[in-house]
């Protein structure tokens, strides 16, 4: 998962690609581990996804987008700043 703009104001894209029909879930958590929101979580079919995260809510500060697969994990730091 990868997030553009970054850092980022309020709105921020999380693009990823499915070669398999996999569960996925994809979660974002603050640095202390506690978990924000979660963006999907169920099966994908191949193909390409794009979800948002709308932190209109969210103080300033870093938090990390988590990539759950079968195949293995994937996470990425993302920087609100407002």
């Amino acid at each position: 998962a990868g997030t553009v703009p970054n850092p980022s104001e309020t709105r921020t894209p999380l693009a990823y690609q499915r070669v398999l029909s996999r569960p996925v879930t994809l979660r974002i958590g603050n640095l202390s581990g506690k978990r924000i929101a979660t963006l999907a979580d169920g099966v994908h079919e191949p193909g390409y996804y794009e979800q948002t995260l709308t932190a209109d809510g969210l103080p300033s500060g870093t938090y990390f987008a988590r990539l759950e697969t079968p195949e293995g994990i994937q996470s990425a730091r993302m920087v609100l700043l407002k």
